[in-house]
């Protein structure tokens, strides 16, 4: 990984556990799961080492009684995965999902999404609905720190009146002038950081980060940002605009950390 053993990205101890990027389409038979699936493992050979179906289960929940299974199980979707299991791209009928732990730079990450992409668009523009990119952060605090002393007031404090609440989420959603919306969410608890029920399943965080924990409170700062699109795109055309979304990103991150966090995480001269 690059600059320590206990992070991902350039950071030298950045908190970044998952990053999350996501193309939602208007599905066609050229882009049935199945065929997208087999075209990315022979383009990308053995990128992907499993494969796993994504099933779904219908139940009836009903004024009396117990909830009843109303059929069998429906495959919906197939999770491509890395042997490490850190990296899963998720195909389904109308989205493409790209997981990650092993993540060392925009620059890579891109273009191994584009690559995922252009595949997916081997028959022409698809007509791409909705695109979102997601950074998931788990707060570790070191020793004799809180988690809330890594983000600005707004985000980590409970009202000052009542005092910190030890278990606490906060939850915010901002309107992009140009298009779509950032969500910000921070959770505060005690224990190692989880990852989000939705994302559970796909890829691992990666595990070198849980090497900082200390065994007592810890955070979530999970940041989404998505913009709806509505048009035929090329996996290039794409490309440009998740590079906008990550700048977007990157920029809110820098107002929401505190300066402890800048220094902590930023700080080239420690070692991992």
């Amino acid at each position: 990984m690059t600059n320590s053993l206990t992070s991902l990205g350039t950071w030298a101890n950045a908190p970044l556990a998952l990053v999350v990027a996501q193309v939602c389409y208007t599905p066609t038979p050229e882009t049935d799961f199945r065929i997208v699936a087999n075209l990315i493992k022979e383009a990308l050979g053995n990128r992907f080492s499993m494969d796993n179906n994504v099933e779904q289960l219908a139940f009836v929940l009903g004024a009396d009684g117990a909830p009843s299974i109303t059929n069998e199980p429906t495959c919906v979707g197939v999770d491509l995965i890395s042997e490490d299991a850190r990296t899963c791209l998720r195909i389904n009928n109308g989205a493409i999902t790209f997981n990650t732990s092993d993540y060392r730079g925009w620059e890579e990450f891109i273009a191994e999404w584009e690559a995922m992409l252009t595949v997916l668009n081997a028959t022409g523009p698809i007509t791409a609905t909705r695109i979102g990119l997601r950074y998931l952060d788990f707060i570790l605090p070191s020793a004799g720190r809180k988690p809330e002393e890594y983000v600005i007031d707004g985000i980590g404090k409970s009202p000052a009146s009542l005092g910190q609440a030890p278990i606490s989420v906060s939850l915010y959603e901002y309107e992009r002038e140009s298009d779509g919306r950032l969500r910000v969410q921070y959770s505060r608890g005690f224990g190692p950081p989880m990852t989000p029920p939705d994302l559970q399943g796909t890829a691992a965080p990666y595990p070198g980060l849980m090497a900082r924990y200390q065994g007592a409170e810890s955070a979530i700062l999970d940041m989404d940002r998505y913009a709806m699109l509505n048009k035929g795109m090329t996996a290039s055309e794409l490309a440009i605009e998740f590079s906008k979304l990550h700048t977007d990103l990157s920029e809110s991150f820098q107002h929401i950390i505190s300066p402890l966090a800048l220094v902590e995480w930023r700080d080239e001269t420690k070692e991992g």
